[in-house]
């Protein structure tokens, strides 16, 4: 069943859309690069879920409500601060997507900065701080460029640039402002926005998650808001001090914008208590800002890449009584060890599973012409096998980075947020118990005690013991693991855990 419920109707309606999208619920698009997929989650949770009243929260850093998923709609509203948007990127973007009203804009800034200070040079120096913290520039205009999460404030929604301001000499200030396309997911998609379902069907549907709700929204409020006084004052003064200068209210509601969210099919939900017991814990560890954005971006591609499988996988195999698996070959640096080749059989199922769900629901909704069927399949595999072949390599979870006979392995980074976010700061599990937990989440199998199923080879298990060993001895080099005997070895998360929760 999809979620929310009324979805369903709109899971009927996608039958007439992409395949990509009767598949997943929204939308996931070859587009959206690997950082986006956390920044667009930042922008949903820490928007405001509604225009508040007298005395009432408007959401901001919270999950929705309940009562706001039963009410038929889920809504939430961003300001996306084209003044402050326009200061950052406008000069070092491409020429075409300038206009001769942003060139004045532009340059109205400039002076206008330049006049509350008198060293000439200290708006560029102001620009240059944030330019640093890029996320996405790519070849896209400026209104499609992004900063990396390290203020709310720096978290810039999804804006896109219409013909109709290239045809217009003469712009009113708050058009200038204004009149740009959004929620058309474009570049961030909705890949985001599925992580964040998924986490709120969670707390939807099981109540002893509830636990998990406070950890959350206090964890991502010390993530953005705790170290980032700094850059949220300077976000907050350009801003304040551009719309003072061009005469525009801050409270002005067409600054402010709704939009909705979509929804997600069943299989997201499948692993939805492991989503919210992995960030709470990974939310708890003492990290640099920096390193905790890079980690908790691995987090949130690596849980969208299991959920998408599992909804390719139990499209076509209904009936299933176990999850899919992924055989990670640990022998990195050999494409012909014999785990390399289970691997890579695992990674090839895995990636097959997405044409054959593709072609189920090609099928199921009437498209009996085969060349039609062929198009559309073709079309779905590049917003679904084709992302999670994309992204696994990106992340190293998928190698090699290029060319044939890709298989599954793990990356330090991959490696670190496992432990992170399954092992609490300064607590230790057995080795074993590890490896059975990192298979319980994610499907993952490193040794031979989780070889098991139908297709497995006895004569695989010897290979899978050397497997885990160099896994064991990779950990090791990370500092996670010690060895307490020669039968016994501890993995343990070194940090510390975060004081301001």
């Amino acid at each position: 069943m999809a979620f929310p419920a009324y979805a369903n109707e709109e899971s009927k309606k996608a039958s007439k859309e992409s395949l990509s999208i009767k598949l997943f619920g929204n939308r996931i698009y070859s587009g959206q690069t690997f950082g986006e997929y956390l920044l667009e989650f930042l922008i949903v949770f820490s928007a405001a879920k509604s225009i508040a009243k007298d005395g009432d929260t408007d959401g901001r850093f919270c999950f929705h409500t309940a009562e706001q998923i039963d009410s038929g709609t889920l809504n939430y509203y961003t300001v996306p601060r084209v003044g402050l948007k326009r200061f950052v990127f406008y000069s070092r973007s491409k020429q075409d997507s300038h206009t001769y009203c942003d060139d004045i804009a532009y340059d109205e800034i400039m002076a206008m900065l330049k006049g509350k200070c008198p060293d000439p040079d200290w708006p560029y120096i102001l620009q240059d701080l944030l330019f640093g913290y890029a996320l996405v520039l790519k070849k896209r205009g400026w209104y499609a460029q992004s900063l990396l999460p390290i203020a709310p404030e720096l978290l810039f929604p999804e804006t896109q640039g219409i013909s109709a301001r290239k045809a217009k000499q003469d712009m009113s200030k708050l058009s200038r402002e204004t009149e740009f396309d959004y929620g058309s997911h474009d570049f961030l998609a909705r890949g985001g926005e599925l992580y964040y379902l998924q986490l709120l069907e969670g707390l939807y549907r099981h109540p002893e998650a509830d636990k998990y709700r406070e950890q959350i929204e206090c964890g991502i409020r010390n993530m953005l808001c705790a170290k980032s006084t700094g850059f949220s004052t300077i976000a907050s003064k350009l801003q304040e001090w551009w719309l003072n200068y061009e005469g525009i209210s801050k409270d002005e509601p067409t600054l402010t914008r709704k939009m909705n969210m979509g929804y997600i099919e069943t299989g997201f939900g499948r692993r939805s208590l492991y989503s919210l017991e992995e960030l709470a814990c990974f939310l708890r560890n003492e990290l640099h800002p920096v390193q905790r954005i890079e980690l908790m971006s691995i987090g949130v591609v690596l849980t969208l890449l299991r959920c998408m499988h599992l909804q390719a996988y139990y499209t076509v195999y209904p009936d299933s009584t176990h999850d899919p698996s992924w055989i990670i070959d640990m022998h990195s640096g050999s494409a012909t060890s014999n785990v390399a080749k289970l691997s890579a059989r695992s990674y090839r199922r895995a990636y097959a599973e997405f044409g054959n769900a593709l072609n189920k629901l090609a099928l199921s909704s009437g498209s009996a012409n085969e060349e039609e069927r062929f198009t559309k399949v073709s079309e779905g595999l590049k917003h679904s096998a084709d992302v999670f072949k994309r992204l696994g390599k990106e992340m190293q979870l998928v190698i090699p980075p290029r060319g044939a006979y890709e298989r599954f392995s793990l990356s330090e980074d991959i490696v670190r947020y496992l432990v992170l976010s399954l092992l609490p700061p300064k607590k230790k599990m057995t080795f074993d118990s590890f490896l059975e937990m990192i298979y319980q989440h994610f499907g993952m199998v490193i040794g031979p005690d989780q070889y098991s199923g139908e297709d497995a080879e006895a004569g695989m298990y010897g290979y899978l013991v050397d497997n885990k060993n160099r896994f064991q001895e990779f950990l090791k080099n990370c500092g996670m693991l010690r060895d307490l005997s020669d039968a016994t070895s501890i993995v343990e998360n070194p940090y510390a855990e975060v004081t301001e929760l």
